[in-house]
Order: structure tokens, then sequence, then C-alpha cells
């Protein structure tokens, strides 16, 4: 069997359109739930892990010349990651982690340029701060600056 050729029907295409637009609505509303509860779940996951707000300025550690040396810099995005699973044993597992991108602190004190990524866990910490400023917005528990405030 062949295909045979013909016509469009225009009202059929207008009505196919209509339903596409339907359909395609009702996903980006079911998309935009979804990843919301998915966000949510996420954010109870991680509830009690240590973490810095987008704008705070932290310091990060870069290598200059062989030498780690610690520079400020402002948070862009912050990523929660989390993943659990079973051995082969048997035994449960699961990892959380907290990640962020960041524009490095430039020559004349403004922040921008490529942003670079860090882990929570790779020693980045708060940033000093002048003492007639406010404290960060956010510190890791048990930090010396956390029980000073």
């Amino acid at each position: 069997m062949t295909y045979e050729p013909r016509e469009p029907d225009p009202e059929k295409a207008r009505e196919l359109q209509a339903k596409v637009r339907t359909y395609y609505g009702a996903y980006q509303l079911a998309k935009e739930a979804w990843e919301a509860a998915e966000q949510a779940l996420l954010e109870e996951q991680c509830a009690d892990l240590p973490r810095y707000r987008v704008d705070d300025v932290i310091l990060v550690p870069r290598v200059y010349f062989g030498r780690e040396k610690l520079v400020q810099a402002k948070v862009v995005s912050v990523v929660l990651h989390y993943s659990e699973g079973d051995y082969r044993s048997g035994e449960h597992w699961r990892s959380r982690w907290v990640s962020y991108s960041v524009y490095l602190e430039q020559k004349d004190g403004s922040f921008g340029g490529s942003s670079v990524g860090f882990a929570h866990r790779q020693g980045v910490g708060p940033a000093p701060q002048d003492p007639s400023s406010p404290p960060p917005r956010s510190l890791p528990p048990g930090s010396a600056a956390a029980a000073s405030t």
C-alpha cells in the first residue's frame, strides 16, 4: 500500500493546533508543579546542610603561582545535590552536598568575569566583614564567626 497525497484540511489543522496548544499548556503547568515539588523535596533532604545564599560574599581557595590563597567571591547560584541507593550487599547509602557558582573579585573590587564552581566542602568560608557592616546572612554552624553572633 502506498501513501496517497491529499490536500490539507485547514479546519482539521486548526483543530489539531488548538489541541496541541491545550496539551502544551497543561504540560507546562504540570512540569512547573513537578519541578517545584522536586525542589521542595531537595530542600527538605538537605535542610541540615550548611550553605550560603545567592549574593553572599565568601572566600574560596585559588591557586596562584603554586600557592593556595583565599580570595573573595560572590555567590551567583546555589545547587543542592542528593542521591541515594543500595549496595549489592543491601546496605543503603546516600550522598548530599552543596555547590556554588561564584564570580571572583576583580582588581577594581567588583565581582564578575567567568563564573567558577565550588563545592561547600572545598573550604569555602565567610568573607571578613567590616566591623561597621552587618554580619553575613548565613554562616556554617560551629564556625568561630557563627559562635560570636
